[in-house]
C-alpha cells in the first residue's frame, strides 16, 4: 500500500541550484525508465546554464520545470513540461529520485503539473511512457490519463485538462 506523502510543494530552482537534478538523471535506479533510450545520463555543470535558459527561464510560457519539495526531506523529484512546436502538444515529466518511490509523490507531484497546467491556460498534458514500464503508466492512468497510441517504443497518453 503507497503511504501518504509529507507535504509536497513545486518548487522553480535557481539557476545555481540544478545538482539534484545532476543526481536524478546520473542515478541508474531511477532512470531505469529510460533504458530504451539510454538509461542514467550526465548533466555535466558546464551544460546547466545554457539548460536552465531552455527549459527553466522564467517567464516562458512554453516551459515549465520544477523540483518536487516534501516537508521534511528536501527535493524528492522534478515535474516539468514543454510545448513540442512540430505538433503542438503538450509533454510532461515527472520524475521521482527511485529513493523516494512508493510514498505518492508520483501521483502527488502530477496533480501539482496539472494544476499549474490549468492556471496557464493549457488544454492538455501528453506524454509517452516507454513499453515495459507498467507503473509510470499505471500512475498516469490512475490521474485521468487516458490512452491515445502505442507503437513498438511507447504509449502515448493524455489527459485533457
Amino acid at each position: 500500500m503507497t503511504e501518504r506523502p509529507p507535504a509536497l510543494r513545486a518548487v522553480v530552482p535557481g539557476p545555481d541550484a540544478l545538482s539534484f537534478r545532476a543526481e536524478l538523471l546520473s542515478d541508474a535506479a531511477t532512470m531505469s525508465y529510460n533504458l530504451p533510450w539510454g538509461g542514467a545520463i550526465g548533466f555535466p555543470a558546464a551544460r546547466r546554464a545554457d539548460w536552465y535558459r531552455k527549459w527553466v527561464a522564467p517567464g516562458d510560457p512554453q516551459h515549465y520545470y520544477a523540483y518536487l519539495v516534501a516537508a521534511g526531506l528536501g527535493p524528492v523529484g522534478e515535474i516539468a513540461w514543454h510545448l513540442r512546436p512540430e505538433d503542438g502538444l503538450w509533454l510532461c515529466d515527472v520524475l521521482v529520485h527511485a529513493r523516494f518511490r512508493g510514498r505518492g509523490f508520483g501521483g502527488a507531484g502530477l496533480e501539482l503539473l496539472c494544476a499549474e497546467a490549468v492556471s496557464r491556460g493549457l488544454p492538455a498534458l501528453h506524454d509517452e511512457i516507454a513499453l515495459g514500464s507498467s507503473a509510470a503508466l499505471a500512475l498516469f492512468l490512475a490521474h485521468g490519463f487516458t490512452e491515445v497510441s502505442r507503437d513498438a517504443e511507447a504509449v502515448r497518453v493524455r489527459r485533457l485538462l
